[in-house]
């Protein structure tokens, strides 16, 4: 369908327009609809094509409002193309359902409204904003991978959110803060999430599936003092890995783990905070921890509840200690303990038991936590232990649980209480 009109508004001829109820149905072949001009606007309350064919629209030349109501809202078809390059008046697309790929391109002179877009997890979705001189405001977006662009716009939608099967590819504005909320498909599995920001602070949110096995972050977050946060929390796969070491450029990031999983995490070159959710049971992995002033941080207060209390650095070669229960203590040095008590094997439970009993004055029913440094390997090994009482008050094999072990990217620097332990 080719629509075209040359009337100009404010004068003895009509504005030119075009408007439909529905366009198309639930019938065997595409639709392709081709407007220019349309002073006085273009608008449709619906677009429909049959089950596996294809809607293309292109208002690249109209000069006034396009506006559109649902498309593939009867039946869904496959691949859906809309493009309004160079239009001259606002563009209002109300929501779209697709199985295909989906692509959005506008550089209007106008505003820009986007609703609800939906591939589901088999179609891509791919929105190009560059050049649009309006406001850009979107909805959900859902789809196998979703590729945005809004970097070369100059009022592009400050908060952006998506679900993602396999991959996100974003570019903000590079003119505002922006929010970027990125959520894992159910049932997916490996994700991968690109993000290339802008001159101020943005905030990048990446939420984890029951079935999520990875999430990878990378991009270029900009200039500003930009944020991460990852929540692995509700994955049930056997592990989970989260790698931000390839982000160039953030402040802070705050990692939530799983409360069953082993997570995997590789840190990044921000301050970043890992929260555990969950003590015993499985051990994670840590790499690139940046240990000492300044550095990364465990937040070792398992869910909400007031599980730490204080926490406390030990010397090396200290002498017994008389912790409170429910407190975190850092040992400097597993090799050079109280008295000759040392540690050759930090995941053999009797050695590490009979340190910390040379450490720690205990009393039945306590809890506590501990973090234990290898110098000679730059790895720190987190624990936690539940003195269980009986005839003996020692702290026994059976009573030390390795929930981490930790890799520094820097060499010869211990984690500390002071700096790297927090249980707020």
């Amino acid at each position: 369908m080719t629509l075209a009109g040359t009337g100009v508004a404010g004068t003895t001829t009509n504005a030119s327009q075009a408007t439909f109820t529905t366009l198309g149905g639930d019938n065997a072949y595409d639709m392709n609809i081709v407007a220019s001009g349309l002073v006085g606007g273009f608008t449709a309350t619906t677009v429909n094509v049959a089950a596996g064919q294809n809607i293309t629209a292109n208002f690249n030349n109209a000069t006034g409002a396009v506006i559109v109501g649902t498309i593939g809202n009867g039946t869904v078809g496959a691949n859906v193309t809309l493009n309004t390059v160079g239009t001259g008046g606002a563009v209002d697309y109300s929501s779209l359902i697709a199985t295909g790929t989906v692509t959005v391109t506008n550089s209007g002179l106008g505003a820009f409204d986007i609703g609800i877009v939906s591939a589901g997890v088999t179609g891509d979705v791919v929105y190009k904003f560059d050049g649009t001189l309006g406001a850009v405001t979107t909805a959900a977006i859902s789809g196998k991978t979703v590729n945005y662009d809004a970097s070369d716009t100059i009022g592009g939608d400050d908060a952006v959110d998506m679900t993602v099967f396999t991959g996100a590819t974003v570019a903000v504005s590079t003119l505002q803060t922006n929010a970027v909320t990125v959520t894992a498909a159910t049932n997916s599995t490996a994700v991968t999430i690109a993000v290339t920001g802008g001159t101020l602070a943005d905030a990048i949110s990446v939420i984890g599936a029951q079935t999520t096995t990875s999430l990878t972050l990378t991009g270029n977050y900009g200039a500003g003092v930009d944020t991460i946060a990852v929540d692995t929390s509700n994955t049930t796969a056997a592990g989970i890995t989260t790698d931000i070491s390839a982000v160039v450029s953030y402040a802070t990031s705050i990692i939530t783990g799983d409360t069953t999983a082993i997570d995997t995490v590789k840190f990044g070159v921000g301050v970043d905070t890992f929260k555990y959710a969950a003590s015993g049971a499985v051990v994670d992995i840590f790499t690139d921890f940046k240990a000492g002033t300044g550095g990364d941080v465990f937040n070792l207060e398992i869910g909400s509840a007031s599980d730490i209390t204080a926490e406390f650095d030990a010397v090396a070669n200290a002498t017994i200690q008389n912790r409170a229960s429910q407190s975190v203590t850092v040992f400097a040095d597993g090799a050079d303990g109280a008295g000759a008590s040392a540690i050759t094997d930090y995941t053999n439970m009797t050695q590490v038991a009979a340190f910390l009993e040379l450490q720690l004055n205990v009393a039945s029913g306590e809890t506590f936590g501990a973090v234990i440094n290898d110098l000679i390997t730059d790895k720190a090994f987190i624990y936690a232990i539940v003195e269980a009482g009986g005839i003996r008050i020692t702290i026994d094999a059976g009573e030390v649980v390795l929930i981490g072990t930790v890799t520094m990217s820097n060499a010869d620097v211990a984690i500390s209480a002071a700096q790297n332990i927090t249980f707020a």
